[in-house]
């Protein structure tokens, strides 16, 4: 039997406004229950609890798709707890509208996605606006189609925080 689980993880940065769920951004592996929208929850100023309920089986085509929607490079995805470049299973994705506190910055896409490493579950972040470079990644914010900001990424098992560059 399938079942529902709890699937936390938190964003950090001091610049966040708001998050919000993408509508219809969800890919589960078929065959598993899911609840959209994920719970989305400030926990204290620029710490964002993000809870995702869905069955946990790893598939291919969720992490075909997840490329597909970042931009399909391993330049575009940083993995919290990975040998590989770019996922080669995952449970599930779905996306996160992102929007800052500094008034006239673009709001931002990103995807959150699970999978496994070893014995436990990790998370992958991807993004159009993201730069890997071996392990290093920078998230590019905008205004008006120009680069406004970058910060730099920190993956943990099941958490980001970003720090402004």
């Amino acid at each position: 039997m399938t079942t529902k689980q709890d699937n936390e993880f938190i964003l950090t940065y001091s610049e966040i406004k708001n998050i919000e769920y993408r509508t219809n951004s969800a890919y589960v592996s078929s065959g598993q229950p899911f609840d959209v929208p994920p719970t989305i929850t400030e926990q204290s100023s620029g710490s964002w609890k993000i809870n995702f309920a869905a069955g946990r089986h790893k598939t291919s085509a969720v992490s075909k798709s997840f490329m597909a929607v970042t931009g399909g490079s391993s330049l575009t995805v940083i993995a919290s707890d990975s040998w590989d470049k770019t996922p080669e299973e995952l449970n599930f994705y779905f996306g996160l509208d992102i929007s800052f506190k500094t008034s006239g910055f673009d709001n931002l896409l990103i995807y959150l996605a699970q999978g496994s490493s070893g014995a436990h579950n990790n998370w992958w972040l991807g993004s159009a606006n993201l730069v890997n470079s071996n392990g290093t990644a920078l998230l590019v914010g905008t205004q008006a189609n120009k680069i406004a900001w970058k910060a730099l990424l920190n993956m943990s098992n099941s958490s980001c925080s970003l720090s402004s560059q």
